[in-house]
């Protein structure tokens, strides 16, 4: 029998890859913003409203405007080249720019829009995602809720994240995130499911797959649809 002690390399061995194994896996996907820092993403979308089906299509530009000495900031948002495709016809849409205001977390503080209104409040809430301060593990869940104020529209909610780990996305490594967004009180209440790919290296967004259920749209009212953002390398 081997004394006690020729085990000790080997178990101080497996104990480190245990430990190894439990720090690697650690991802951080907050958002580190610097002012004046811009990323463009392709939107594409599809919805289906009165049997009708539309495609369409624009570019986002955003642009970090201010940081705050909280860590909140400022973005600007200009949305262009929009098309919409319905019934064999293509209408271009009209270019807008924006503001949002955002706590370093991500929970929106501000949304400042030419169209703003009860559902342009309601839709931002929907994608709303709001990293928690410490590093996430692959398989760790966590949740927000969002009371009811003029700011959703006093819509509560509820949303739910999951980090799937690392994935490839055009090569390079990002950090999965499986979500959901439910409003919890309403008479057509929305919600939002999708995935979303965070750059591990600054906590911005590389990708985002959206399905709505409910989305409120200016003069049309609860819409199923689906959109995708991509980033756009510069």
């Amino acid at each position: 029998m081997k004394p006690l002690r020729s085990l000790l390399p080997i178990s101080l061995l497996l104990l480190s890859l245990g430990l190894a194994e439990a720090t690697q896996d650690a991802f951080s996907i907050a958002r580190k913003v610097k002012a004046g820092a811009t990323a463009r993403y392709s939107m594409q979308m599809s919805l289906t409203f009165q049997g009708i089906e539309a495609k369409g299509t624009a570019t986002l530009i955003e642009k970090v405007v201010k940081v705050e000495s909280d860590g909140s900031y400022l973005i600007e948002q200009s949305t262009t080249e929009g098309k919409l495709a319905f019934q064999g016809q293509t209408t271009a849409l009209p270019n807008s720019v924006g503001t949002m205001k955002f706590k370093a977390n991500g929970e929106i503080l501000e949304i400042n829009s030419p169209e703003l209104d009860e559902g342009t409040s309601r839709r931002e809430h929907l994608t709303l995602f709001v990293a928690p301060p410490q590093g996430v593990k692959t398989g760790e869940k966590w949740s927000f809720e969002v009371k009811a104020s003029a700011l959703n529209a006093n819509t509560p909610g509820r949303a739910d994240y999951e980090c799937l780990g690392i994935e490839k996305l055009e090569g390079a490594d990002a950090v999965a995130v499986r979500f959901s967004y439910t409003e919890t009180k309403g008479d057509f209440p929305a919600s939002c499911t999708g995935k979303l790919w965070i750059s591990p290296e600054d906590g911005t967004l590389l990708k985002g797959d959206y399905d709505y259920k409910a989305a409120p749209l200016p003069g049309i009212g609860p819409v199923d649809m689906k959109m995708t953002m991509a980033r756009v390398k510069a």
